[in-house]
């Protein structure tokens, strides 16, 4: 079964409650990654994910680099309004906005 976008969403809504003023750590080499080198989830995407129980990418692989459609990740296991509303959670992320603003304004825009 497909995870939908109403459980992403939750999801989204836990980290960014867990970490309101935290950003992408990696955001000055303007490459996210999904996962650190000690395997633990990077930025909010590897975080959402990795709270949804998707497998993450290994560190150090192409995968563990790019946007949310360039992941590693298997599509067959979420719903494509779900992908979409990844990829805007991840683009806000990208502009060095932190996990609480990002979840917040990409609510407001869905």
């Amino acid at each position: 079964m497909a995870i939908d976008l109403e459980t992403v969403v939750a999801a989204a809504k836990v980290i960014a409650a867990e970490y309101p003023d935290r950003r992408n750590p990696h955001n000055d080499t303007a490459m996210c990654q999904y996962v650190e080198e000690d395997g633990s989830p990077s930025c909010i995407i590897g975080h959402i994910a990795f709270r949804l129980g998707w497998p993450l990418p290994a560190y150090g692989s192409r995968q563990n680099r790019s946007g949310v459609f360039g992941a590693g990740f298997d599509y067959g296991r979420c719903a494509l309004s779900a992908l979409f509303f990844l990829a805007d959670v991840q683009h806000r992320a990208d502009d060095d906005k932190t996990w609480g603003e990002t979840v917040s304004e990409t609510l407001e825009s869905w």
